[in-house]
């Protein structure tokens, strides 16, 4: 009985594993067929090397999952070949972007269909391409330029970001084309890659916030070469110490003495009585070019242009240095004769100045309009105190008043602090503003549009010691 029941058993066991090695039903793999791609082409008419590839697939005793696919290039120059692993995927296509760092490459790619049980198609549908040599894309830094200065806070505020980092890529690769870019600071990583060609560089993408720095950006084109050299440049960062109280900014010329005219001696031996007992460093135009380690050090900038002309002032010389200085909490104390006749956009009064300018943005002035009394009409100024002209400092004897003085619209947030009081009782300017204080979360300015020089030497005390009053918090 036992002999028998081991024959039974031996019997079963082995019919079973008959079954596993024979299936009755053996799974038949799928085939794939390429569609709609270039035809094979020649070594002289290259293809360039991204290309939309469709693929189909069929399973007779199941589906289709997916597919995988390959390719393999023979640098024919060099002799030497690239290879791909299989990639899956479930579509129908894809977009190949082909290794080809030869002169001339021969593309082999390779796709196959993978049925329901795992089984891959056991000869792979083959296409062969030619593609010529790709070169790398080249990348140019904009701003900053090698050797710039910027202004820099612990953290940006309202009206200082950062440090702009602006940028561009070429391809020069016919049908080539920049994609993405990257950016490397100091010692720190390289960023991610990104499409945007500007990016704002804030304090904690350095490795300090003083002395010299250096930016490197590399593009990437559509077949995934990168910049082998990448774009670079060297900056500095300068930490704003406005340790002193004041610099004194002289934009007035130098003249040739007497009434109308005076010498540059003449003017700093005003500004040094009126401003007797402050603490200040002067600046003179007419030695140097200002410089932004110049204003780092100061709180207030007090910028005076007293002479009489129509030809630029030097203050819209250095409209983005004090647009910079201005944003990172510097104060600006200016007035001058026909300051703003070259801010106007077309040179001439009345005018509207516009949102982006200096003169609208910073300056808080939104239009002015200015005398033209040939023996003057501005007598003077009422407001936070009272301003006399010195009638002994005018060039003609015959007046008693100043000409061309600007009357002001302020803008919001803006205060007049200053009124233009008229001989002629001209309803156009008398009582207007002419002095105004914009006071900001981050900066303030006062603007008069008048030379102070030619107001009487107690009076321009009593308006500079209520101005400084406010600005430097001491009232001399």
């Amino acid at each position: 009985m036992k002999k028998m029941l081991y024959i039974i058993v031996g019997i079963l066991s082995l019919a079973l594993y008959s079954c596993k090695e024979n299936p009755a039903n053996p799974n038949i793999p799928p085939n794939t067929v390429l569609t709609n791609i270039p035809p094979e082409n020649d070594s002289t008419n290259p293809y360039f090397p991204i290309l939309e590839i469709y693929w189909k697939g069929k399973d007779t005793d199941g589906f289709i999952k997916g597919y995988e696919y390959r390719y393999t290039t023979r640098h024919l120059c060099r002799g030497d070949s690239f290879y791909t692993t299989w990639t899956f995927t479930e579509a129908g296509h894809d977009t190949i972007i082909f290794e080809s760092s030869d002169t001339l490459n021969l593309q082999r790619f390779m796709v196959r269909a993978v049925d329901n049980n795992g089984d891959c198609d056991p000869t792979p549908a083959k296409r062969f391409f030619y593609t010529p040599l790709v070169v790398a894309p080249e990348t140019e830094i904009s701003s900053p330029q090698d050797g710039d200065t910027f202004f820099v806070l612990l953290s940006p505020s309202d009206w200082w970001e950062g440090v702009p980092l602006m940028f561009t890529g070429y391809d020069p690769d016919p049908g080539g084309a920049v994609v993405d870019y990257s950016y490397k600071v100091d010692s720190k990583p390289w960023s991610d890659w990104q499409k945007d060609t500007s990016v704002v560089l804030v304090p904690s993408d350095f490795d300090s916030l003083s002395g010299p720095h250096t930016v490197m950006v590399k593009s990437r084109d559509n077949t995934g070469i990168e910049d082998p050299t990448p774009a670079e440049v060297g900056f500095v960062l300068l930490l704003p110490s406005m340790e002193r109280s004041m610099l004194l900014v002289d934009d007035t010329k130098d003249g040739g003495g007497g009434p109308g005219n005076p010498t540059d001696e003449q003017v700093d031996d005003f500004y040094a009585s009126i401003l007797g007992g402050y603490e200040y460093d002067e600046w003179d135009l007419s030695d140097s070019n200002l410089t932004k380690a110049a204003l780092a050090n100061h709180r207030i900038v007090f910028w005076h242009a007293d002479h009489k002309s129509y030809q630029e002032h030097n203050v819209f010389n250095y409209i983005d240095l004090l647009q910079e200085y201005l944003n990172v909490g510097g104060k600006l104390f200016l007035g001058g004769w026909k300051v703003l006749y070259n801010a106007a956009d077309t040179s001439a009064f009345p005018d509207v100045f516009l949102s982006g300018s200096f003169v609208y943005d910073y300056l808080h002035i939104r239009s002015a309009d200015e005398d033209d009394y040939f023996l003057g009409d501005f007598l003077g100024a009422t407001g936070v105190c009272s301003l006399a002209v010195d009638v002994n400092k005018l060039y003609s004897p015959m007046s008693t008043a100043l000409t061309n003085v600007c009357v002001l619209l302020e803008g919001a947030f803006t205060e007049p602090i200053l009124y233009y009081e008229s001989l002629s009782d001209d309803s156009e300017f008398d009582g207007k503003p002419c002095g105004i204080f914009y006071r900001g979360t981050v900066y303030d300015v006062v603007f008069f549009g008048f030379p102070l020089y030619y107001i009487e030497e107690d009076d321009a005390r009593e308006f500079v010691n209520i101005i400084l009053a406010e600005l430097l918090g001491t009232y001399k």
